[in-house]
């Protein structure tokens, strides 16, 4: 899974593009490959594919409420479909599929952490019958390592994220010093009640008070005054 790792100091995005690329290029019978995910509030969504096809497919998927992507999700098991046209599982996702795209089988994995799903692999083709066992096992090998992959640098985006969102709350605290000559315990006080009282995430308050280098007129804009 090199070629996702070596992406792992650039951003998941592109380690996403490589992981569908590379699905298409090393699973016998992957004509078309993809990364499906179901966002927070419920869209079922493509961030990476080798053609629009597989797109087309989570798009049908999202709209009618049924197909694999949705059942894998529930039971966290590989979904097989040999021809879209014997298909019974999800008649209309099945009659749209075919419909809209020439795909006729697929194969479906999920990609997991030790602890949550963070998606799906498809791997698809316009032949019927496309994958044996020999292009099952090698599908499901793909995924299982490119679930490592992914969570090593989802795990390590997180920690960038937080690290960033440490350092913006230390200078706010550090400018909420300066002008109010208070502690970083009170300065920190101050940043939690602005981010209370405008219902807003504490490191959007931070980043905002950082960018605009005016604490003073936040804090009053939000009733906040360092004695109180």
């Amino acid at each position: 899974m090199t070629r996702v790792q070596r992406h792992a100091d650039t951003d998941v995005p592109l380690a996403l593009d490589e992981l569908a690329a590379g699905a298409a290029e090393l699973i016998p019978g992957a004509q078309y490959a993809a990364v499906t995910v179901a966002t927070d509030n419920n869209i079922v969504d493509t961030p990476a594919a080798t053609h629009r096809y597989p797109a087309i497919l989570d798009d049908i998927q999202h709209d009618v409420r049924e197909g694999p992507y949705l059942q894998l999700a529930m039971d966290k098991e590989p979904i097989r479909i040999d021809d879209l046209e014997q298909e019974t599982r999800w008649p209309t996702y099945c009659r749209l599929a075919l419909e809209r795209t020439p795909i006729r089988s697929l194969l479906k994995f999920p990609l997991a952490s030790s602890t949550h799903t963070l998606g799906a692999l498809t791997v698809c083709s316009d032949t019927p019958h496309a994958y044996d066992e020999h292009a099952f096992d090698v599908a499901h090998a793909y995924a299982t390592h490119a679930s490592l992959a992914w969570d090593a640098l989802r795990r390590k985006e997180q920690f960038a994220t937080a690290l960033a969102t440490r350092d913006i709350i230390g200078q706010a605290k550090g400018i909420i010093m300066e002008r109010y000559r208070c502690s970083a315990d009170h300065a920190f006080g101050l940043l939690k009640k602005l981010s209370q009282e405008t219902n807003r995430p504490l490191r959007d308050v931070a980043r905002q008070l950082v960018d605009a280098d005016a604490p003073m007129a936040e804090a009053d804009d939000a009733g906040v005054n360092p004695g109180g």
